[in-house]
């Protein structure tokens, strides 16, 4: 299913559509009444959800982690954290290791 590859690093919408045989319109359609969010927003959340588990287990330089969540910009992937968690990916290690 589509989920099933978006957990296995799927990154394109296109590639699910494909996968499905499914229109990529069709797609975000029947996403957006199953689960209340297509597929991009799905890709992206569990994209950010890997690299903050990431995060929170792993001591390597925060470039390290961003890239292998598939970021290719530390400097980006440092916004999407602070958007997501309203702390910097180190601030957000920091307090998930007290927890």
């Amino acid at each position: 299913t589509a989920l099933r590859r978006i957990h296995a690093g799927e990154r394109s919408v296109a590639a699910l559509a494909a996968a499905a045989g499914l229109a990529r319109r069709t797609l975000e359609l029947r996403f957006a009444a199953a689960l209340g969010e297509g597929p991009a927003a799905r890709i992206r959340r569990h994209r950010l959800d890997r690299a903050l588990a990431l995060l929170a287990e792993d001591d390597g330089p925060v470039a390290a982690v961003a890239a292998a969540a598939g970021w290719t910009s530390a400097a980006r992937f440092s916004r999407d954290v602070r958007a997501a968690t309203g702390l910097t990916p180190q601030a957000w290690r920091l307090a998930a290791r007290r927890r």
